[in-house]
């Protein structure tokens, strides 16, 4: 055998002992992992990452990998790079080729967008300003923004976007997503102390009543000093100034703030004291009423702040022998008397309450008697003379009065009048030598009757005339 023969041999022997199909190699496979790690993911258009970040493989080769993107302009594939390129959302897939092998992971595009809401800002000398706040944006994260200044010498910007200002002048402020070309920018100019102009928030500015009020508005340049600003709220009846920029006031009114400048320029705004409503209750004529029976009493109140009505109030009663209406009034019934605890307190600020105490009285007690009666003889308890008596009440309402009588104190009928009659009524009267006087009388109102006694009893007038009065 040759030399070329036995080599073939040779080289046989060795494929045939490697080939999955010998029994040597039986069982043995390579196990194959290919998934992406995540199966969403998000950036910002301009950013790009390496596919291979985000994919789990075991035992495959890069080389093997075969990319492709569902939407290329939503996002590009250089190799194994994805970039955004606008807004949306598309498929990333990544296959091994000659196999079955498929993995695929959702990309969304946001559209970044940065823009300041003024051109300019103007800053006094070392003086801070959050330039942040004046920034709208959106598809990015804060922390994805880089800060900077044309010129370091006049003013710094930290990577919060807090700019200082060190020397009067003018530069550019420009803010950038990391790793894109997205950009805003903004002009700071930064002047000395002196204040130029203030310019407020807006037309009209609504003010808490009841609280100290910082009214909204910034000034020209930013930070500058207020001192040598006149503010003046004549326009306001009830609103003062408790340092420049800051009003209190205790009523609902709509008035003109006007300030003027060191400059001589003024600047005006509309001032609106609204409420968040009723802050404080006060009883002017105290906590406790007294009201006779089938009456009416309005409830009165002091309520701020001033121009609060009683539509911000709930009233709560404990007895039903009377009633509250939301205007405060109350109404009592014929025939029911006792007392009744009223809570009367905000809507909107219910701790802030009065409790109060209604007591409910006879209407024969509101029933008034007048003896205006000249006595000739007082002898003992013996009486001689003649007069008025005059039974009344001070409010016009429905009494009457009936079977009006005076007795002896021997319960003879001395006088007596059976008429019914509405007050005020007076009776005229004689007396000769009459034993301890007393009248009687019945009241009605509203079909409830009293009957009221009232003992008549010699008083002194002067030095010398005597006048019969009663207890």
């Amino acid at each position: 055998m040759n030399t070329k023969a036995l080599l073939m041999i040779i080289f046989s022997a060795l494929v045939f002992s490697c080939s999955p199909d010998s029994g040597a190699g039986e069982g043995i496979k390579e196990e194959v992992t290919f998934e992406f790690e995540q199966k969403e993911r998000t950036i910002t258009t301009g950013d790009s990452f390496d596919l291979f970040t985000v994919l789990k493989q075991v035992n495959v080769k890069r080389e093997d990998i075969q990319w492709g993107v569902d939407n290329n302009n939503i996002a590009s594939l250089s190799g194994s790079v994805v970039k955004g390129v606008s807004g949306g959302e598309t498929i990333i897939t990544a296959k091994i080729k000659n196999t079955n092998y498929l993995t695929r992971m959702k990309l969304i595009v946001r559209q970044a967008k940065l823009k300041f809401r003024q051109d300019k800002l103007e800053l006094i000398v070392n003086k801070n300003y959050d330039l942040s706040k004046l920034l709208d944006f959106s598809g990015v994260e804060i922390n994805q923004l880089n800060w900077v200044t044309s010129d370091n010498g006049i003013a710094t910007v930290d990577n919060s976007g807090v700019v200082y200002s060190r020397r009067e002048g003018e530069v550019k402020v420009v803010v950038y997503v990391k790793g894109t070309s997205v950009k805003a920018e903004i002009r700071l100019i930064v002047f000395k102390d002196q204040l130029i102009d203030i310019v407020f928030e807006s037309e009209t500015i609504e003010m808490y009543a009841m609280e100290s009020a910082s009214i909204p508005f910034k000034t020209i340049p930013e930070g500058a000093s207020l001192e040598g600003t006149v503010w003046n709220v004549d326009a306001l009846k009830r609103v003062r100034v408790v340092k420049p920029g800051v009003l209190y006031g205790d009523m609902l009114e709509t008035g003109t703030l006007v300030v003027t400048l060191p400059n001589g320029r003024k600047k005006s705004v509309t001032i609106e004291v609204v409420s968040k409503g009723i802050s404080e209750i006060r009883a002017p004529y105290g906590l406790n009423v007294d009201m006779y029976e089938g009456s009416k009493e309005r409830l009165e109140f002091v309520l701020f702040p001033i121009g609060e009505d009683y539509e911000g109030l709930e009233f709560k009663i404990d007895n039903s022998i009377v009633s509250v209406d939301k205007d405060g009034m109350i109404q009592s019934t014929v025939g029911k008397r006792g007392i009744v605890n009223l809570n009367v307190r905000s809507k909107k600020n219910p701790s802030v309450s009065l409790d109060m105490k209604i007591e409910v009285r006879s209407f024969a007690e509101y029933v008034y008697v007048d003896v205006n009666f000249d006595i000739d003889k007082y002898i003992g308890d013996l009486y001689s003379g003649q007069g008025d008596i005059s039974i009344y009440k001070m409010a016009i309402d429905d009494f009457t009065i009936s079977n009006f009588k005076i007795l002896d104190g021997n319960k003879r009928v001395i006088y007596s009048d059976s008429g019914t009659y509405r007050l005020d009524h007076y009776y005229t009267v004689s007396f000769d030598k009459i034993y301890k006087p007393y009248m009687e009388f019945t009241l009605t109102f509203k079909g409830e009757k009293v009957i009221r006694r009232e003992e008549l009893k010699a008083q002194i007038f002067g030095d010398y005339r005597m006048i019969l009065g009663y207890k």
